[in-house]
């Protein structure tokens, strides 16, 4: 497998840590069954941190979205941080940019999804 996740906490947000290559196989499937066992657990704050992204193909776009769809779908917020110039890149070819709240670090968009919960 070329993917590894790591969930933790920090005040009601789960942030899951993503390394390595999020590619069609075993990776992202792999990617696809955390993010919903997070959701089916209850996390309705998710922070996916990408600074350790090294390639996403096409197959790992679409876990992206689908990541997005269904944290939409069970009433929870997603963003994406810490994102490295070939992924960040990737965002803005395919107008994700548009779709997905990224923010440039963790502490950003920590502090934005906890802003949510004082309005």
């Amino acid at each position: 497998m070329n993917l590894n996740v790591q969930a933790r906490q920090s005040d009601g947000v789960t942030i899951l840590e993503v390394e390595g290559r999020i590619l069609v196989g075993d990776s992202s499937a792999h990617f696809h069954k955390v993010v919903r066992d997070q959701l089916q657990q209850g996390a309705r704050k998710l922070l996916l941190l990408l600074r350790g992204v090294t390639y996403v193909d096409s197959a790992g776009v679409g876990e992206l979205v689908g990541a997005y769809t269904a944290a939409r779908s069970a009433g929870a917020e997603l963003r994406l941080a810490d994102l490295t110039p070939k992924v960040r890149d990737l965002m803005a070819m395919t107008n994700l940019n548009q779709v997905f709240d990224l923010n440039l670090t963790e502490e950003s968009a920590l502090k934005a999804l906890r802003a949510g919960d004082k309005q």
